[in-house]
């Protein structure tokens, strides 16, 4: 295959693949091939003549026949020889892969790195056309993060495929997680037929989608604040053929819980916003009836993670006169050093004293 090459002469190859490393400018698709005294080193794009002239490199940019380099096995050895050696313990060990974008956490030691970073991400996995990575931790009432491109087309709209399910979304403008695929399965796996549910923060619809395509016989209330969230969401309901059993709406669920859903109650009631959920409980109260179990997320640090995140939730959900059971707790996943996500379902058995 034919592919931009730097021609250098053999005993300029090593500083001219360092330089063109450094700069960015090295092709991770291609491998360098000897021609005679010389050695091909393909790049990704033109380098100026003048950047050439400026390092002391005597080369020409000629188009040649190179081939193409097997896929890698995994990071460390499509960016072995790219980048220092000791940045190679630096390779974030997991990413996010969602429909074609991968959205990756950088470090600041590999920050100079970033597009070789980029560029190796999307050799090992040939699905992912979009590299990504987090420039900020998800905040905000619409829970979504500064995202920074890395390599690949900037194009954040995507389609990802989970559980037969198909979400359109985009990543820079809703949060989901892949990470959360087993919850989401594990919940829907919960409910029966003839159940209401309530998703209090549905995003584009992971748990209200996934529940709906599994009964014939559900009704499912999914709320968001976020308005592309709810777009999304709209959307995917008719792409996933749920209309009619998914009722999406958009708006901060303490004010619907005094508006279009007061004097409801629900079998089922879903908080997946771990950082603030506590905040809700008093609505979840309110929309509960004895017998409602409560998906309850929250975030707790240290071995007894699942304790702590257990104790305060029976203690808040006591100061609204509201008691009954935990049935489940588990770590969904550890998200920084000794700091985890966890999941409780908790039953209600009493509102209010009254049973």
């Amino acid at each position: 295959m034919k592919a931009l090459c730097l021609k250098v002469e053999l005993k300029d190859a090593e500083k001219a693949l360092r330089l063109l490393r450094r700069l960015g400018f090295l092709s991770g698709e291609f491998k360098p091939s000897k021609q005679k005294k010389f050695l091909l080193i393909p790049v990704q794009t033109r380098p100026p003549e003048r950047l050439l002239e400026d390092l002391g490199l005597k080369a020409e940019l000629v188009e040649a026949e190179v081939e193409r380099r097997n896929k890698p096995k995994n990071l460390r050895e499509a960016l072995k020889g790219k980048i220092p050696g000791e940045m190679l313990e630096e390779i974030p060990r997991s990413l996010d892969i969602i429909g074609h974008v991968a959205v990756v956490e950088l470090p600041p030691s590999l920050e100079p790195y970033g597009r070789l970073l980029g560029e190796a991400i999307m050799q090992v996995h040939r699905n992912v056309e979009t590299v990504m990575a987090k420039a900020g931790p998800v905040s905000g009432e619409t829970r979504v993060r500064a995202l920074k491109l890395l390599a690949g087309k900037p194009e954040t709209l995507t389609v990802h495929r989970e559980h037969s399910c198909l979400f359109k979304l985009d990543v820079a403008k809703v949060y989901f997680s892949p990470r959360l695929s087993f919850e989401h399965a594990r919940v829907a796996g919960k409910v029966q037929e003839g159940e209401k549910v309530l998703d209090m923060f549905a995003g584009v619809g992971p748990f209200s989608i996934l529940i709906a395509k599994r009964l014939r016989r559900v009704e499912v209330y999914a709320v968001d604040v976020n308005p592309e969230a709810y777009r999304f969401l709209v959307e995917n309901v008719r792409l996933n053929r749920v209309e009619g059993k998914v009722k999406p709406l958009l708006g901060d669920i303490k004010a619907l819980a005094q508006s279009s859903l007061k004097g409801l109650k629900f079998n089922r009631i879903i908080m997946n916003l771990p950082g603030e959920a506590y905040k809700y409980l008093g609505e979840a109260c309110q929309l509960s009836m004895p017998g409602t179990t409560i998906h309850y997320y929250a975030f707790a640090e240290g071995e007894e993670a699942l304790e702590k995140a257990a104790k305060k939730l029976v203690s808040i959900l006591g100061e609204l006169k509201c008691s009954g059971r935990i049935l489940e707790g588990r770590l969904v996943r550890e998200i920084a050093p000794r700091r985890w996500q966890v999941a409780l379902d908790f039953q209600v058995e009493k509102l209010g004293g009254n049973s």
